[in-house]
């Protein structure tokens, strides 16, 4: 039996052409056949509302569930399917709409009763009487068949929107939504929300199903019954996306395509097109001259608008274009596809419309249009793209490919360059109590006499060290026997080695969480050696209240312990004594520390700076050596805000004062800034900058960067091979001509170089090229996998989340 194609009327066929022709949407039939199997016969839930753009295939599904109604035993004895003509245009009332279902009732049943009936009414102008007869009429013949009448109604949304009042339509809802007899099984282009209506709101909570665009699979089925063989996944894939998913035009599609093969893409879609203008011009016939005017401005721009650039296109004012807008949304002529910030962003529905316009306004050969078919052709099926290439230019194709398989994969790079950043470096600088301990106690030396006892100094050491390595128990009786063995001695050795003795024993007793003992140990010391009126006691004071602090730290006071760090600082840092001074700039360095963990580097910048602005032209090498920490913990700063200039300022400023100085452990502070100074460089990629300092460390220190001298020459060589592969594809865009010829071969090479991890450098080329209006799809995807946003036509957009996917395929294979 040939298949009879209607493209607008399938009520015109027979059940048996009919269901020859239902080969897709059987997914959608299931589902709505399990709603009526299961539905409870009352609530609004049990109306079924279809929506779809025109030629989605609506009709084509609620016939195909009534005849299945028919053919199922369960649901022919629940349901009595009714048709209503595909469009109703006779009616506007409630009393119209139950004349019009008692006109469908008798041509259905052939009941003569039922024929004159509506023949006599036909003349009555008292609404009120018409649904007085045709009601009871309808629900007893339901009554008498025992069953729910299923309406099966076509542009149910339509109908509504032309009621003639809002009374009449809260009329017709009520009815059709209480009356447990009636159930709807509707289809409209747009949805009850959209309807600029009051009683649209009554229809809100019946059941909706999208009819989403056809599946690949489905149009394969629907190519075949009308061109009579299957296309291949990348060839129907194409035909789809042309199509939009809608099924009229894809059965279109596949009617001229008969004869035809994938690589005559342009010539199908052209006679295609064809075929489908009447269809095409009647959608714009019937809107305003201005509502049309604002609809082809968007079918011509062909991307996702905002209502700015519709506004400019069309020529129109701003709150026009968005009444317009709004009208064309309603209509279900355009859609919001989605926003962009606070910007809606607006669509032609059907999208092949955009095509079609751009072919009659443009030509057929229409520049967009084309460089899209191109790409199709040469991305769903290369074979079929025309061979034009010489054997010299296949081989440039190919080198340039093997090329593009040198790129070292950017998940390598980053890697590698993820660990050169990892590799040992020097984190910030600050001076552990103990070592102020002991550089006070050395300015007491000068001051020992006969009775100054060298095992107590030996013990002294032992206990810092003890505090040091964080054995504080085991330094605990040592700090008392200092305490007791010196304690009735007035030389100024003794009497430090008591006080330094009772400020380790107090931070010990804090870190034992014995916080009031060693906060009253800290406490004495302060107090006392505050009042002595010997100003070289003070710093023990001093170092009391940085002990204290310490200890408020470790007790998660923080506050107090910024709070002793600023009073420390605000009541001493005008002493220029070398040991107050010292202790000034140790509490600033600590206090920069603390504030960078609770107010970010800012803070810690700001006190660096404070500590620098006292002590940078002091030129005690203790002081030196904290000002060194001052510039070095500022630049590690600058770097955690990513202020990589401003860091490397900050090393070059430390760098300078260490080679000002000739004590040999300055060289130290040296090396240590030249390997944070590389690597700053490395992570700004400049490693040529970043060789010079480590190989500046190894001279000073032979073994501190090898590491990262390894990870640079391997860093600095994929650099290379990146410059030179992006070098070579930049040559061969270059090549207008011979990039277009072999597009298949230019396409495989931007999604290599994605695969590989350089979407951004590829887009980059492209985007300078003049390839780039040739190459939308390609365009677009690249963007997407670089986290760009995409405004393309939906058409375009398709092609590039194929090659999106494409690029995920190969990633993860």
């Amino acid at each position: 039996m040939s298949i009879q194609f209607v493209k607008h009327n399938p009520a015109f066929l027979d059940a048996g052409h009919f269901l020859e022709q239902v080969v897709a949407r059987r997914a959608d039939v299931a589902h709505l056949l399990g709603h009526l199997g299961s539905c409870e016969p009352i609530g609004t839930v049990r109306h079924l509302f279809i929506t779809g753009q025109r030629g989605s295939g609506k009709t084509f599904v609620v016939r195909r569930v009534a005849l299945a109604v028919e053919q199922h035993n369960a649901l022919r004895s629940r349901y009595y399917p009714l048709f209503f003509s595909e469009e109703s245009y006779s009616v506007s009332s409630s009393a119209e709409f139950w004349l019009e279902a008692l006109f469908h009732l008798a041509r259905q049943t052939a009941n003569e009763q039922f024929a004159q009936t509506y023949q006599a009414l036909r003349e009555e102008v008292d609404e009120e009487r018409i649904r007085q007869i045709v009601l009871p009429l309808l629900l007893d013949f339901a009554d008498n068949q025992g069953k729910t009448l299923l309406l099966i109604i076509e542009n149910f949304s339509m109908l509504l929107a032309d009621m003639a009042s809002s009374r009449e339509g809260e009329v017709l809802a009520q009815t059709l939504l209480q009356e447990p007899r009636f159930q709807l099984l509707a289809t409209g282009t747009f949805t009850f929300d959209s309807l600029e209506v009051p009683f649209g709101k009554y229809f809100s909570s019946i059941t909706h199903h999208a009819l989403e665009p056809l599946s690949n699979a489905d149009c394969n089925a629907l190519w075949q019954l009308y061109s009579g063989t299957p296309l291949a996944d990348g060839q129907i894939r194409a035909m789809n996306i042309l199509a939009g998913g809608n099924a009229r035009l894809l059965v279109t599609l596949a009617r001229v395509a008969n004869g035809r093969t994938f690589s005559q893409l342009p010539e199908i879609l052209a006679l295609a097109l064809d075929e489908h203008t009447e269809y095409c011009k009647s959608y714009l016939d019937v809107m305003a001259p201005v509502e049309r005017k604002v609809y082809l401005s968007i079918a011509e721009l062909w991307a996702m608008v905002s209502a700015r650039e519709v506004s400019l296109a069309a020529r129109i004012d701003i709150n026009k274009t968005s009444a317009y807008l709004n009208r064309l949304i309603n209509r279900g002529a355009i859609s919001v596809e989605r926003q962009a910030k606070r910007n809606k962003l607006y669509g032609v529905t059907e999208r092949i419309y955009s095509i079609y316009y751009l072919m009659r306004r443009h030509g057929w050969q229409s520049g967009r249009v084309r460089a899209l078919l191109d790409c199709m052709l040469a991305f769903y099926d290369p074979a079929s793209f025309p061979d034009r290439l010489s054997d010299s230019e296949r081989e440039r194709c190919t080198s340039v490919a093997e090329a593009l398989t040198m790129l070292p994969e950017r998940e390598h790079v980053e890697q590698c360059h993820q660990n050169f950043l990892d590799a040992k470096r020097h984190s910030r600088f600050v001076p552990s109590l103990a070592y102020f301990v002991r550089f006070v106690q050395k300015s007491d030396v000068s001051h020992a006499d006969e009775s100054s006892s060298p095992m107590l100094g030996e013990s002294f050491r032992q206990a810092f060290e003890l505090l040091e390595t964080e054995s504080y128990t085991e330094a605990l009786p040592i700090f008392d026997a200092i305490i007791m063995v010196s304690r009735h001695s007035e030389s100024e050795q003794a009497i430090g080695q008591r006080y330094g003795a009772m400020i380790g024993r107090g931070v010990a007793l804090g870190n034992l969480e014995r916080y009031e003992e060693g906060f009253r140990l800290l406490d004495e010391v302060a107090a006392t050696c505050q009042e002595r009126s010997v100003r070289r006691r003070l710093k023990w004071g001093l170092l009391a209240l940085l002990g204290k602090a310490s200890v408020l730290e470790r007790a998660g006071r923080i506050d107090e312990a910024v709070t002793l760090y600023d009073e420390l600082v605000s009541r001493y840092r005008r002493q220029q004594e070398l040991e107050c001074s010292t202790l000034v700039a140790a509490a600033l360095l600590h206090k920069s520390l603390l504030v960078s963990k609770s107010k970010g580097g800012e803070e810690e910048i700001a006190m660096c700076d404070t500590l620098l602005e006292l002590y940078s032209e002091r030129v005690e090498l203790p002081l030196v050596e904290l000002v060194c920490a001052a510039w070095r913990n500022k630049a590690i700063a600058f770097e955690a805000l990513n202020r990589n200039d401003d860091a490397l300022l900050a090393y070059g400023k430390l760098l300078a004062l260490c080679r000002q100085r000739s004590e040999p452990h300055m060289m130290q502070h040296t090396a240590h800034a030249l390997q944070n100074m590389g690597v700053v460089y490395g992570k700004m990629h400049r490693y040529s900058d970043a060789e010079h300092c480590f190989m500046e460390v190894q001279s000073l220190a032979p073994q501190q960067a090898r590491a990262h001298l390894m990870l640079l020459k391997l860093l600095v060589k994929m650099e290379e091979q990146q410059h030179a592969v992006l070098s070579e594809l930049r040559n061969y865009l270059a090549a207008t001509s011979l990039a277009l010829r072999a597009l298949p071969q230019t396409i495989e090479l931007f999604i290599t170089c994605a695969v590989a991890g350089y979407a951004a450098e590829a887009l980059e080329l492209l985007v300078a090229s003049p390839l780039a209006v040739s190459l939308e799809p390609v365009q677009a995807a690249l963007q997407h996998a670089t986290g760009d946003e995409v405004r393309s036509a939906p058409t375009i957009v398709e092609v590039a989340n194929d090659i999106v996917a494409a690029i995920e395929a190969r990633r993860n294979a």
